[in-house]
């Protein structure tokens, strides 16, 4: 198992950045994570423990698309979102939010379960996933702080 993790002070209240990243996951995921081209909610909203979503990412230069399921969700604290995809691998991403003097403290955590060959490799790559998933959360971080209110889907 390959973990990750990173952190972002965000200059807004807990309540308004949980609202935005958990409340409006599958719409707001795709503008701050590069990677993900696309997700469509399966489920009605709001977002809540068993809502899913089609997602469809860029993967070694190759459009996968899988599912995206919410496993775990603490009411303005966390969401935790288990996104798996047709190669049997499993991306387990984890996003809590946390109030810290004045503002939000954005933490994410992801853990991949690799298979085979992938398994000797990944500690090879754990650096350069670590910057990108800091630079993903510095665009979370620019789009949570626009002076645009928060609460309307992005």
């Amino acid at each position: 198992m390959l973990e990750i993790g990173a952190d972002q002070f965000v200059d807004r209240p807990a309540e308004t950045v949980f609202r935005r990243v958990c409340g409006q996951y599958f719409a707001f995921q795709p503008i701050w994570d590069p990677a993900i081209l696309e997700m469509k909610s399966l489920s009605e909203a709001p977002i809540a423990i068993g809502a899913e979503a089609t997602i469809t990412r860029i993967f070694r230069d190759k459009t996968q698309t899988g599912l995206s399921k919410v496993t775990d969700l603490v009411e303005g604290a966390s969401i935790t979102v288990l996104n798996s995809y047709p190669t049997n691998s499993e991306t387990r991403f984890i996003s809590c939010h946390r109030l810290e003097s004045g503002g939000t403290r954005l933490h994410v955590e992801i853990s991949y379960a690799l298979k085979g060959i992938a398994r000797l490799i990944a500690p090879l790559s754990t650096s350069l996933v670590e910057r990108a998933l800091a630079i993903s959360l510095r665009a979370a971080k620019l789009v949570l702080e626009k002076d645009e209110p928060l609460d309307e889907a992005p």
